[in-house]
């Protein structure tokens, strides 16, 4: 079952990944597109983990769910950029840590499961 968490954050980095790519093609319809399967993967993640676990059990849900918030956070800030209230770099810098806060999150995810023990 913890597989399936495992899967929907990989193809929710791969999914914002492919946003950036988008984003900087200027292709605005392709990375809306990803950032939105990003936030339903997430929010698959998120859900089942507090299902599966009943709530924030250790470390690794905490953080888990503050990076889910933070990259919620993350597209309100595509949203203030849209809207000319938040300059283009704030935005890249919250997107790139973003993506940094999840691949750090799958990786410490794997080394704290049981498939490296």
């Amino acid at each position: 079952m913890i597989v399936l968490h495992l899967v929907a954050n990989l193809l929710a980095l791969f999914s914002v990944i492919m946003a950036v790519i988008f984003a900087k093609r200027h292709n605005l319809r392709r990375h809306h597109f990803f950032i939105f399967v990003t936030i339903v993967l997430m929010t698959f993640a998120v859900g089942f983990m507090l299902v599966l676990f009943r709530g924030l059990a250790n470390v690794h849900c905490i953080l888990g769910l503050a990076i889910y918030i933070y990259v919620s956070f993350t597209l309100l800030s595509g949203i203030l950029f849209r809207r000319r209230k938040l300059s283009r770099n704030v935005h890249r810098i919250y997107g790139i840590l973003a993506i940094s806060l999840v691949a750090a999150q799958i990786f410490y995810g794997l080394l704290k499961s049981r498939f490296f023990n």
